[in-house]
């Protein structure tokens, strides 16, 4: 049985753009992070970086490739 997860949400380094973080939903990010709900989605919509190790990071959502279904 597949396990139902949620949206990959993905970090970012502040400086040169280089390293990224991938979580597999909003709730391993922020049990990770050790921030709520709340400040992850404000971090989301405003663009707010996130201290993780003493560096800045950006987070956004992963998108992921849509699926074709077969007709």
């Amino acid at each position: 049985m597949a396990q139902r997860r949620g949206d990959r949400v993905i970090a970012v380094r502040f400086v040169n753009g280089v390293g990224q973080k991938v979580w597999n939903s909003k709730a391993d990010c922020c049990r990770a992070l050790g921030i709520t709900m709340k400040k992850l989605d404000r971090c989301l919509e405003l663009e707010e970086p996130v201290w993780i190790g003493g560096q800045r990071w950006y987070l956004d959502m992963r998108l992921e490739p849509e699926v074709k279904k077969k007709e």
